[in-house]
């Protein structure tokens, strides 16, 4: 007869929360040998054993049978239907040590029979037996995922029902059941979705710490073999031991938990997975015997971290209380948890957009310019399809939180073969994230390839925490980096500037196939490959085979202020409060635009001007910066020489942020800038900005040319005044082509700094 135990399908919708943070426990309880004559309240073993877990704090109790003492000796109590109450004594014992242990054991207590319930001396089966066990603890002898603690318990019953056979005390769980369970149970909860039919019943499924429970053991313990007839392993062993740990290898569990030989033991094999071409690794843990004393009294205590590390407590009694016998054993390495949880994912994986291509190597080589711009160097090696199908373009994004405008991406491609990025048609201005596709031509296929991106993209990174963009202040910055090949090798190496000193910096790694959810176990395992070397100031990654469908987020906290805003030269403080106030004055608005006006026409009446025979319509504006708010605020506007200005509708945004368009690019650079969009140089791809629709004169509805000045006292490197900036909406104006010369550009500069400082005669020497 095939041992059929229920599955349990709604129960993981129940969130027993941990108790400790970060960690999951379990307290591994076996072979208690309950006798008839067993009181617990009085019996000292039972009581260190109830005050240790009290103390230990577990989230879920695990018994692996032999609960009740079924020897020769009773076999008159179980004809007269003593086992039942025996088993009720056993019963309200882990009741009480559920209730001690804040533990529901509707969801916390597992309970598995041994050979000792179910049959005669622990040898002949009894069907009338099993069936008092199942009454008693049927509820208990079940297999259930808990995602909320992180691990998933399948419970297996592996005694033998075959009346006409001798199998003394060995076990047995047959293929078929072993099958039908992953099949029927197992492979539903991994692949359920709920009515949306996208998001996973039980996300991060894979990640679970999976657990195997039975009674007899798989794998001999070295202290307990011998020949006498009591301890032939022949006797004693789960007799199919080598099927069943390969079938839950095979099928990505992590964790044997068995009891029977009385003694705590741990071993753990590898095995090669012809179907999956790889190997998968499992661990075999023995918990001892807590109510028989051959050597010692034993249980463990597992603690699950949220990286997946699984570490064993062996905890033997002496001297009236349970003590550790050993320091912790680590029961699995990180690379073997990490090993077996991405072969869990492959299934997955397959059947999701993710993963049509695959690479030897992948390489991010990023530089942080001290502009705040990046330099990005992304590298593919070996790059092909998996597919039979050619592929003509995949997605591919870049992604800013500070509101970058502008994305330059070009490839080096060293085959015969044109690759492009083509920037998405529906991107909002505002979108963080810079969707578009990435396309082959001719399309990518089974023959390997390499190629090199290469992408600017302007204002991506801050230097402090009031360096934002954003009225609140940012607290840390970051990479991401979304894993949407096959990798064998990923790499990532990050150099930033003198003026940024990242604190605090780490990674995470969230699965983006479920909702966004957090990887521990990736993470934890990323944690121990991340360097940084304070030097020369670098960041350095070097990961084998990450997961697709993954994003893996390298960040780090700013600092209060930048290293640069110490560098800057020593200034007269009066002078520059006294300029900066006399700015700030509404009074002085007239003054600031008469200075203005003066500027535009002396730059129009210039012989050079004169020569472009081209429209002199432009205007000129100056924004103070205001250090509390870290913004650039508008104060006054030339007009332009044709047309009125319409004074109650600003042409020029009234304020600009750290970063934000031309003025705050100069802001945040400290260097005069260039915008023109019509021309290869400079800054060319930017988005432009936009003109007010209410502008009468207005020829575009953006700008065709910026040029932006920052003021500082004193210039050549002093602090920050402001912004005066130089706009044109023509198509054909005069400032255009004197800009686009390097001496008319030099002159422009030098004029604008004279007009300025002349207006402050009185307070600057």
């Amino acid at each position: 007869m095939e041992n059929t135990l229920p599955f349990l399908q709604s129960e993981y919708l129940a969130k027993p929360a941990r108790k400790h943070e970060g960690l999951t426990k379990i307290a591994h309880i076996s072979d208690l040998h309950f006798k008839k004559s067993t009181v617990f309240d009085k019996d000292g073993n039972l009581i260190a054993l109830k005050n240790d877990l009290v103390e230990k704090k577990p989230d879920i109790i695990i018994v692996t049978g032999d609960l009740a003492d079924n020897g020769p000796q009773r076999i008159k109590y179980l004809r007269r239907g003593i086992l039942s109450e025996v088993l009720e004594n056993v019963k309200a014992f882990l009741i009480e040590l559920c209730n001690l242990s804040e533990i529901d054991p509707r969801y916390g207590l597992f309970v598995v029979p041994g050979n000792h319930d179910y049959r005669f001396w622990g040898w002949l089966p009894n069907r009338a037996n099993r069936k008092v066990f199942d009454s008693v603890f049927g509820e208990y002898l079940v297999s259930r995922p808990i995602p909320s603690l992180g691990i998933l318990i399948c419970a297996f019953d592996s005694n033998v029902e075959n009346r006409y056979s001798l199998n003394v005390s060995s076990g047995y769980i047959s293929e078929k059941e072993i099958h039908s369970f992953f099949a029927e149970q197992f492979n539903k909860w991994r692949d359920d979705k709920r009515a949306d039919g996208e998001t996973p019943t039980i996300p991060g499924f894979e990640r679970l710490v999976k657990l195997a429970v039975l009674h007899h053991h798989p794998m001999p313990i070295a202290e307990t073999q011998g020949r006498d007839l009591t301890r032939r392993e022949e006797l004693l062993l789960l007799k199919n031991a080598g099927v069943f740990m390969k079938e839950m290898a095979r099928n990505g569990i992590d964790i044997i938990l068995h009891g029977h030989r009385h003694y705590p033991g741990y071993s753990r094999a590898g095995f090669p997975i012809v179907d999956q071409n790889t190997m998968r690794y499992i661990g075999v843990l023995a918990a001892g015997s807590a109510g028989v004393s051959n050597a010692f009294y034993s249980y463990n205590v597992l603690t699950i971290f949220e990286d997946g590390m699984i570490e064993a407590d062996y905890r033997e009694r002496t001297k009236g209380a349970f003590v550790p016998r050993l320091s912790r054993l680590a029961l699995l390495s990180r690379d073997e948890i990490r090993h077996n949880t991405r072969l869990g994912m492959s299934t997955a994986l397959e059947n999701q957009e993710y993963g049509r291509t695959s690479a030897d190597r992948l390489s991010y080589s990023l530089k942080v310019c001290e502009s705040g711009d990046l330099d990005l160097e992304i590298k593919h090696i070996g790059w092909r399809s998996r597919t039979e199908d050619p592929i003509a373009s995949i997605p591919h994004f870049f992604h800013s939180t500070k509101g970058a405008d502008t994305l330059e991406v070009r490839f080096r491609d060293l085959a015969d073969r044109h690759i492009s990025w083509k920037r998405a048609s529906d991107l909002d201005e505002n979108e963080e994230k810079i969707r578009g596709d990435i396309v082959f031509n001719p399309p990518l296929q089974r023959f390997p390839i390499n190629a090199i991106m290469e992408a600017s993209i302007v204002n991506r990174f801050l230097f402090d925490k009031r360096d934002s963009m954003k009225m609140k202040a940012i607290e840390h910055d970051e990479f991401s980096m979304f894993i949407e090949d096959h990798v064998k090798e990923l790499s990532v190496c990050i150099q930033f500037p003198e003026s940024l000193k990242p604190e605090r910096i780490r990674i995470e790694v969230w699965d983006d196939r479920d909702g966004k959810s957090r990887n521990d176990g990736e993470t934890g395992y990323c944690s121990q490959l991340l360097n940084y070397n304070e030097n020369v100031r670098v960041i350095t990654l070097s990961l084998s085979n990450p997961i697709p469908g993954h994003t893996y987020r390298i960040a780090w906290d700013l600092p209060e202020r930048n290293e640069s805003d110490t560098l800057k030269k020593p200034y007269d403080k009066r002078i520059f409060q006294t300029i900066v106030k006399r700015l700030s004055a509404p009074e002085y608005r007239a003054s600031v635009e008469t200075m203005l006006c003066a500027l535009r026409d002396s730059i129009v009446e210039s012989d050079a001007f004169k020569e472009t025979r081209k429209s002199s319509k432009f205007e000129t504006s100056l924004m103070l910066f205001d250090e509390d708010e870290r913004v650039l605020r508008l104060i006054a506007v030339a007009p332009c020489t044709e047309g009125e200005y319409p004074d109650s509708h600003s042409i020029w945004k009234q304020t600009f942020r750290c970063g934000e368009g031309i003025p705050g690019q100069v802001l945040r650079r400290r260097e005069s800038i260039l915008f023109d969009p019509f021309e290869d140089g400079g800054l060319a791809g930017r988005t432009p900005h936009r003109k007010t629709e209410l502008c009468p004169e207005a020829e575009n509805d953006a700008y065709t040319l910026i040029y932006s000045i920052p003021i500082l006292y004193p210039q050549d490197g002093g602090a920050m005044i402001g912004v005066m900036s130089f706009g044109t909406c023509l198509t054909l104006c005069g400032l255009t082509d004197i800009l686009r010369e390097k001496a008319g550009l030099g002159a422009v500069h030098d004029l604008a700094i004279d007009h300025f400082f002349l207006s402050f005669e009185d307070i600057v020497e």
